[in-house]
């Protein structure tokens, strides 16, 4: 009930990943607790806290729909999954830097749209996991869920209200001047910064050709 109390105040995605991470490695003493959320159709695990990904670098792990992987399966079926024994299930993935992870615990986070992600848990004993675990985890992936839902949204507004700011600049600085080139180049690079866009360009008719003048982004440079 507190971790969930105090998941819902934190509205930045990264911090309140890590947050829900390290609540419950701490609180619970797993071995290993780790997040992965859906993208496209990938699971990326975003964050995890425990011995295996202490030295990991790199960039994100991302699990595809056909990798056979336990957190994969919990993600497509939107179910629950607990192995009493890795080293029987095909579906646990031994990485090379592991630990001596010997039972697993995944679970959907769910909200109203579907499955986002799943939070996976593991042990270094065998059976380490009962339907008590299973509750509990359960409870907290579907706080967790709305808390990452929320996070989200908030950072939607946030990035569409700069997005209007940025608009808006653009409108103030186009009224001071009448130099044509000047208030384009402003327009493209504006509108590049504010929207984050590839590639921002703008051409202009002239007579029977489109001359494209100004840009900005990386294929301008």
């Amino acid at each position: 009930s507190e971790a969930g109390h105090h998941l819902t105040s934190i509205l930045d995605v990264n911090e309140l990943l890590g947050e829900i991470v390290q609540s419950i490695h701490q609180t619970f003493g797993y071995h290993e607790v780790g997040i992965g959320l859906i993208e496209g159709d990938e699971l990326v695990i975003k964050t995890s806290s425990g011995i295996r990904w202490q030295d990991l670098e790199g960039p994100p792990v991302r699990l595809g729909a056909g990798d056979e992987s336990v957190m994969s399966w919990v993600a497509e079926t939107g179910r629950a999954l607990y192995i009493p024994d890795v080293r029987r299930d095909p579906r646990y993935i031994l990485w090379p830097h592991t630990a001596q992870t010997l039972s697993e615990l995944a679970v959907p986070l769910r909200t109203k749209s579907g499955v986002i992600g799943v939070l996976n848990v593991e042990s270094d004993q065998l059976d380490a996991f009962d339907d008590s675990d299973v509750m509990v985890l359960q409870s907290l992936a579907d706080q967790a869920a709305i808390a990452i839902e929320n996070a989200h949204f908030f950072e939607a507004e946030q990035r569409r209200a700069e997005q209007f700011r940025m608009i808006a600049e653009a409108g103030r600085r186009m009224t001071l001047t009448l130099e044509l080139d000047d208030v384009l180049k402003q327009m493209v690079w504006l509108i590049q910064k504010a929207f984050g866009y590839y590639h921002v360009g703008i051409g202009l008719v002239e007579d029977n050709e489109v001359v494209y003048r100004f840009g900005a982004g990386d294929l301008w440079q």
